[in-house]
């Protein structure tokens, strides 16, 4: 069975994010065909674009002046981040955006022209990607409100929540200290414990399991979260 981290979408990205096409053209092409071919993707893609306005987003995202270079703020919302990044991505291969022009502008910051390449990984293709596997992951879990209410967390009387709080506040802890975890996976991970204290805060126990065997497919391997890996598998468990 194909993982994540071996699906054509999530290795690319994972290339950008680790600078690898600096030196190899930018593949972006490559990318936008990953998802094409991912049925599951290009519906999540289809439906965060439909009435997406895409030239007020970019125009919120980046500097209103073309001689003065701005930081681009991606946008708050998952299925915003997906179509706007998509559709930046898209315009790139159809040669409407300059790709050097584009990153050069918005992605330099403080650091050489080759950060730029390490920006636009780090700050562009990995919010893209996540919030792309996050809608996936959504879209796996429908809920039927109806038919689930009576198996959502009511109340906190097993001490249930109170628990997988702790847990989540522990794995952040863990990870902030272990200089080990390389910084696009602590982003990954930081991204998903955040979700994660979402769903618990909802009370949503089809959500918090959903997002509790991510988190526990993340940490498996990671010596430092050993502890809290068993603590989270023992909670979900019981669920």
């Amino acid at each position: 069975m194909e993982t994540n981290e071996q699906r054509p979408f999530v290795e690319l990205c994972n290339n950008f994010i680790d600078a690898k096409y600096i030196m190899m053209g930018n593949n972006i092409n490559k990318l936008i065909e990953s998802i094409y071919k991912d049925e599951s993707l290009r519906e999540i893609v289809k439906k965060c674009i439909n009435n997406f306005d895409f030239t007020t987003e970019l125009g919120l995202a980046i500097s209103a002046n073309e001689n003065t270079p701005k930081d681009f703020v991606m946008p708050k919302e998952n299925d915003k981040i997906v179509a706007l990044c998509y559709l930046i991505l898209q315009q790139i291969v159809l040669n409407k955006i300059d790709y050097e022009a584009f990153i050069s502008k918005h992605f330099i910051y403080d650091g050489t022209i080759n950060d730029v390449y390490v920006n636009f990984g780090h700050y562009f293709i990995l919010p893209f990607k996540n919030a792309m596997l996050y809608l996936e992951n959504a879209k796996n879990i429908k809920l039927d409100i109806d038919d689930e209410q009576s198996d959502e967390v009511e109340n906190d009387e097993n001490g249930e929540n109170d628990e997988l709080k702790d847990i989540a506040l522990d794995m952040e802890r863990v990870i902030e200290s272990d200089y080990k975890i390389k910084e696009d996976k602590e982003d990954e991970l930081k991204f998903y414990i955040k979700a994660f204290r979402e769903a618990i805060k909802l009370k949503n126990n089809l959500l918090i399991k959903a997002l509790g065997r991510v988190l526990l497919g993340d940490i498996e391997k990671i010596k430092s979260l050993r502890g809290v890996y068993n603590r989270l598998y023992d909670v979900l468990i019981e669920m």
